[in-house]
Formats: structure tokens, sequence, C-alpha cells
């Protein structure tokens, strides 16, 4: 049982790593002669969201983990 854990757990990151290198490049702020003054933000709500989710899955694989060596012992 230990070893399915582990390897849905890698599994799981090996699935969400690619998404995250793409998630954490921050955006460019904007060309200020384009309009712009330059003072924008560059960071989406959606990948805030997905980093959340993502954090979310680890932690609560983390927590079936445990509940689940608990049970062996």
């Amino acid at each position: 049982m230990k070893s399915l854990i582990i390897r849905l757990m890698v599994l799981t990151f090996l699935m969400f790593a690619p998404i995250l290198s793409t998630i954490v490049k921050a955006d460019d702020p904007g060309d200020p002669g384009a309009g712009g003054d330059g003072t924008e933000l560059g960071a989406p709500l959606g990948e805030g969201i997905a980093l959340l989710i993502i954090g979310a899955i680890g932690y609560g694989s983390k927590k079936v983990y445990d509940s689940n060596k608990k049970k062996e012992n």
C-alpha cells in the first residue's frame, strides 16, 4: 500500500510539474509607449488559483498517506 501511495504522489507531481513551470513565469508589465503606463500588475488570478489547487492536492495526498500509515501501525 505504501508503494502505491508513493507512486501516486510521484505521478501527481509529474503531471503538474510542466503546468507549474509555465505558471511561475511572470507576465510582462506592458509597454508604456503603447498607451499603458507600465504599472499594471503581472499576476493573473487564474494562475494563483491553479497554484492553490496544486498545493491542496499535495496536502491532501500527504494527509491520506499519513492516515494509511497510522492504520498499518
